[in-house]
């Protein structure tokens, strides 16, 4: 069964609130580039056809893929050897909010769009730790590696 042309104008229109993805690029070389994405879903990788290629030997050719889910953006895993990270965490698949940072071999990626931002979420977060009564935590216990 084909779309109808209402279908495609409405896909067209839920996508068009994320779009355009700008992807800030610091590489393991230092180098900061900038990529704008203006379709998705958009595969990010070492291969020269990527959608966004890099030069990191520890990334995969074919290491993960930006696409839409609803209005957040979603990167996953494509079985790339060294993963994703998001917040220090691997990941196998995950939202990405705008203004969070990915990390795929030694490249981080800071991505930005016209959805829901990551500093609104960590400003609701801080309101809810500003209600919370304080609590008495002991010493800061630091290692120290002789």
């Amino acid at each position: 069964m084909a779309d109808s042309p209402d279908s495609t104008l409405e896909t067209a229109a839920s996508t068009e609130g994320l779009l355009p993805v700008e992807l800030t690029i610091h590489d393991h070389c230092g180098r900061e580039t900038r990529i704008v994405l203006h379709k998705l879903p958009a595969i990010i990788g070492r291969d020269e056809l990527a959608d966004v290629p890099l030069i990191d030997p520890w990334i995969s050719h074919r290491h993960c893929e930006i696409s839409r889910m609803g209005d957040v953006l979603v990167v996953r895993d494509l079985d790339s050897k060294n993963g994703i990270f998001v917040h220090h965490h691997r990941v196998r698949e995950t939202q990405v909010l705008s203004g969070e940072r990915l990390t795929v071999g030694q490249t981080e990626i800071l991505v930005q769009y016209a959805g829901k931002a990551h500093a609104a979420n960590e400003a609701a977060a801080g309101e809810t730790e500003k209600q919370k009564p304080p609590q008495n935590r002991g010493p800061e216990t630091v290692e120290l590696l002789y």
